[in-house]
This record gives C-alpha cells, structure tokens and sequence, in this order.
C-alpha cells in the first residue's frame, strides 16, 4: 500500500493541482496577505539556515592556544543542529517502543453496518430480504 500512496503523490497529485489550481491575475486581500506571510516564513528560513552554515565562534582578539582551536569546533551553530537532531533521536527511541504497531483505530476494521428501518413486529427473515 505505501508504493501506492508513493505513486499518487508522485502522479496524481500534481496533475490535480494543475488542474484545480489557477493562476489569480487579480489577488485580493487575502491573497495578497498570505503571499506576505509565507514570503516572510521562507526569508526567515533561509537566514535561519544561511546562519547555521556560516556562523562559528569567533575568538577575541589575540587569543590563541589549543583552547580556541577546539572552542572554534565545537562552538560552531551546526552543532545547535547536531544537539537537537540527538534530542529528536533520543525522543524517539523513548517513546518508539510504547507506540502500537498500528495506528488505525480499533473501530476502522473494514466493516460496513448499515441502519435499516423496518415496521413493528418484523422478523429476521422479512430484514433479510
């Protein structure tokens, strides 16, 4: 089932969005707003992203030694990123083994009832036809 799901997301759902999303020549108020607020969420994002890449500690002027070198390394903002990857790892490994193995509820077993109306006084026999 998960290669089916696969096939729809990779197939089906584009050629959909072609088809029921269109371009709006003219944006109203909302759109406009929306446009502002998820340009604002992706320019956050990539300085936040720009800033874990490039930005390293940087020792005051004249310090120098092992220390700094080794400070350099590990004061380095990919280790924010290293650090709460570990955390999301440990969480995961804690709480994994007390998951079910399936996720569905217990009452989405596949079966179909149905509710029939039927006079006063009938029997199984006259529900059955």
């Amino acid at each position: 089932t998960q290669s089916t799901w696969g096939i729809v997301a990779l197939t089906l759902t584009p050629m959909m969005c072609s088809l029921l999303l269109r371009h709006n020549p003219k944006p109203n108020r909302f759109d406009r707003g929306m446009e502002k607020i998820l340009t604002s969420v992706s320019d956050r994002y990539g300085k936040l992203l720009r800033w874990i890449v490039t930005t390293g500690y940087q020792p005051a002027a004249g310090e120098r030694g092992m220390g700094t070198a080794a400070r350099r390394f590990f004061l380095q903002a990919r280790w924010i990123v290293i650090g709460g990857m570990m955390v999301s790892a440990i969480g995961i490994a804690l709480v994994y083994p007390s998951m079910r193995s399936e996720l569905s509820p217990i009452e989405d077993r596949g079966v179909i009832s149905s509710n029939i109306t039927a006079p006063d006084g009938a029997t199984l026999e006259y529900t059955n036809r």
